[in-house]
């Protein structure tokens, strides 16, 4: 009898004590039972330590990691350090999946060949999210797949929610920011790992990672839950370093996607916004000496554009500007 193929599950743990236990229920209810649950504890400083330990001690399949406090990055890579299995996910520490959520991306990316799969999301409140997971537990996913190649062309190209509305399977080929909700085969990390010490570490590599695919397989099934609530990062200020952070992630994946004949639109578009953001954020004055510095830098990208990637950038980055506008005044002000 052909072993079924172990599938690592990441989950960097840091201070989520109040909904670290319903993640790691939401985990470990999962239909393919090979799993290896790495739990990277960052220096927590409220219970989630003893959390982590709990579950460990009542589940073979959990393993825990504690470490000194070193960010999201650190704790992504240390987990990637220490994976046995043939497939890698990855999961927040806040957020909730489907029990069908690896079974169903392990399927379709073994059906399709591809380098990764991956699958629709939910932004809702930890109590919705609660019950849309009950309800699914009753119905197995059978979701429309799309099979598509070239992924760091639609990651850069497809971020726009109305040109993908507009585009033939718009909605399959967008690769969105973060990691979770993906399987990738763990050959794609083996030698890749995360900046360490900065906000942006999953779009940092974002380019390159999927360069470095050939194929990704996309489903339509809602298998990941992602929580919004008041203790989020997305609801916390961002200062001089964040968008610093954010800057040098764009400049990076400018020069990967244009060494590769890609315009990188999404790029641009996070560019073009920060821009306007890094100077008022500055306090000090070494802090406003740095923002100048970048400031002249976009400038150099942006002159780089001939005429036709110009407005095409501008037009993504105004319609993508009024989307996160609407965004920011519906779900994320979900509490």
């Amino acid at each position: 009898m052909t072993a079924l193929p172990r599938v690592s599950v990441i989950v960097p743990v840091f201070n989520s004590a109040d909904h670290l236990p319903r993640c790691l229920d939401s985990i470990l209810a999962q239909t393919h039972r090979h799993l290896e649950v790495i739990l990277v504890d960052d220096g927590s400083t409220d219970p989630s330590r003893t959390i982590c330990d709990s579950y460990a001690d009542r589940d073979d399949r959990v393993r825990v990691i504690h470490q000194a406090n070193g960010g999201i990055g650190r704790a992504q890579n240390a987990g990637l350090d220490a994976v046995t299995g043939d497939y890698v996910t990855f999961c927040d520490n806040d957020d909730l999946i489907s029990p069908y959520l690896v079974e169903r991306l392990l399927a379709v990316l073994e059906t399709s060949g591809a380098d990764m799969s991956q699958c629709r999301w939910a932004n809702l409140g930890a109590e919705q999210a609660a019950d849309s997971l009950n309800h699914e537990r009753a119905r197995r996913p059978t979701g429309r797949i799309v099979v598509f190649d070239q992924p760091a062309v639609h990651y850069q190209s497809v971020f726009s929610k109305v040109e993908r509305m507009l585009r033939p399977h718009g909605e399959f080929r967008y690769l969105n920011e973060a990691n979770w909700g993906k399987l990738y085969r763990a050959s794609t990390w083996a030698e890749r790992r995360f900046p360490e010490g900065v906000f942006a570490q999953d779009a940092y590599i974002n380019t390159e990672l999927y360069l470095g695919m050939n194929r990704v397989a996309a489903c339509s099934d809602v298998l990941y839950y992602w929580i919004q609530h008041g203790a989020s990062l997305t609801h916390k200020s961002r200062s001089f370093p964040y968008h610093k952070d954010i800057l040098d992630c764009a400049f990076h994946n400018i020069e990967v996607a244009q060494s590769a004949g890609i315009l990188p639109r999404r790029s641009f578009y996070a560019l073009r916004m920060e821009m306007y953001l890094i100077g008022p954020s500055a306090r000090t004055q070494d802090e406003r000496a740095i923002a100048d510095r970048y400031l002249a830098r976009c400038h150099d990208y942006l002159h780089q554009l001939s005429a036709v990637q110009n407005l095409s950038v501008q037009f993504g980055a105004r319609l993508r500007r009024l989307e996160t506008y609407v965004y920011s005044k519906t779900i994320h002000q979900r509490s």
